[in-house]
């Protein structure tokens, strides 16, 4: 199957959802070539994506089969000169955005399985990964969401990666830019629901690091004592127990309210065992979803993870990961997945997050790089220092040496330090339900 052929299906599904949707507030009169198409293609002007593209595959399986498959007949029938009716749409829809100077936004989340494994997928998302690079201009544009932690293997389905991948946008999160969410968030709740809170934060501004750290100071403890019995600043505690993505942390946050919680919008003081006991047990459903994120890949992560990491300690080199790969995991029982040689298991244990490399360290702190956090592939050496993420090791890491050992590590903790340029901002006002900004 020729990906220009994919290309030009995914072409025709999503101009159709756009033509669909300018239509809506627009009278029956106005883009009658685009009215036309759409009556054609059996496409009401209410319909949501679903039904689009159902339309769409009940044109196809009317025409003569063939053996691509009833969109791709679609593609056929509307560009190989048997109707022109699609192409007048499409020149109409882009001389409306140009005169009305709008332009349309397109969306392509992310799905939970892309089933690489499947030839004919891999043709569909090669044909999606090409049209995203060459798609619209600059009134009809695209964003198609993917998944970091299958980034790497859905860009190997690229014809193209120079093409198809030249306006990528990576999106990662720093600390700085999640503490103005929790911020944000806690001012949202005082102002809903306990107004005299609300009046100590009013003035706050989340937006800044100084004003968001102020504001989460005011709603937990400064500083805890962690299960090493070592004090260390409460936010950092929490964010090196996940892997910098902003839904792990506010449901930690929400786990740690609700063991405070009485009544309705109600709750106690939160103290050092609502946080250390609220982190410990989502450790498992943190790592449990990691494993899920790579299950397409790496299959027997868990398997190896609980053979190794329960024998390493908190820092090691490769010759001490080595062998304990040879003495743990060359024999083990896999529920799913083929073995893995030693390259393969080190760098399974990269991905994940489960190892990163030892950036530097003082007695008591291992500053760490993890992958999810570069840009990048994180690639090592055999002198590098390898580390364990807290969150593996605290599910597997209860090994003497291991629970013996007096520091900790925080994964990209330069970031915590240094100043960071990106401008992100989140809401900077609350209203109240007459639109007035509260305290205006």
């Amino acid at each position: 199957m020729f990906v220009e052929s994919v290309k030009r299906c995914w072409e025709i599904s999503l101009d159709s959802v756009l033509m669909s949707e300018v239509c809506r507030s627009l009278s029956v009169k106005e883009l009658p070539h685009i009215r036309k198409f759409l009556a054609g293609a059996g496409i009401k002007i209410d319909s949501d994506v679903n039904s689009i593209l159902g339309s769409l595959r009940r044109v196809g399986q009317d025409l003569k089969k063939t053996a691509y498959g009833a969109l791709l007949n679609v593609l056929f029938y509307y560009v190989d000169g048997s109707d022109s009716h699609y192409r007048e749409a499409v020149i109409e829809l882009d001389n409306y955005l140009k005169a009305t100077k709008k332009t349309c936004l397109i969306i392509v989340d992310t799905v939970e399985d892309y089933q690489l494994h499947s030839p004919a997928r891999r043709s569909v998302v090669s044909g999606l990964l090409k049209c995203a690079g060459e798609y619209g201009d600059s009134r009809r544009q695209i964003r198609l969401c993917l998944p970091g932690e299958n980034f790497f293997e859905i860009k190997k389905c690229s014809k193209n990666p120079l093409k198809d991948f030249s306006r990528n946008l990576l999106l990662q999160w720093t600390p700085r830019e999640i503490f103005r969410i929790i911020a944000w968030r806690y001012k949202i709740y005082c102002f809903l629901y306990d107004r005299h809170s609300y009046a100590k934060l009013e003035y706050l501004d989340h937006n800044s690091m100084k004003g968001s750290v102020e504001i989460i100071d005011q709603f937990m403890p400064i500083k805890i004592n962690n299960r090493k019995g070592i004090e260390e600043r409460t936010i950092r505690y929490i964010f090196r127990h996940s892997q910098l993505m902003p839904r792990q942390i506010i449901v930690m946050l929400n786990s740690i309210f609700g063991r405070t919680a009485g009544s309705a919008h109600e709750w106690k003081s939160v103290d050092q065992t609502h946080v250390v006991d609220s982190i410990s047990s989502g450790e498992r459903t943190l790592v449990d979803e990691i494993f899920s994120a790579f299950e397409f890949k790496y299959p027997q992560a868990k398997a190896y993870c609980k053979a190794a990491i329960t024998q390493l300690p908190q820092v090691f080199g490769f010759g001490e990961l080595h062998r304990v790969y040879n003495r743990h995991c060359k024999a083990i029982d896999l529920d799913a997945g083929l073995p893995l040689e030693i390259q393969q298991f080190r760098k399974m244990l990269i991905e994940i997050g489960a190892v990163g490399r030892v950036r530097h360290s003082t007695n008591d702190m291992i500053n760490a790089e993890f992958e999810y956090a570069q840009p990048g592939r994180l690639y090592v050496g055999t002198d590098d220092h390898l580390c364990l993420h807290p969150i593996f090791s605290g599910i597997y890491g209860r090994n003497a040496e291991l629970r013996a050992s007096t520091f900790i590590v925080v994964p990209q903790q330069h970031w915590f330090d240094e100043d960071n340029a990106r401008s992100l901002k989140v809401i900077p006002e609350l209203e109240d339900e007459d639109g007035v900004a509260d305290g205006q």
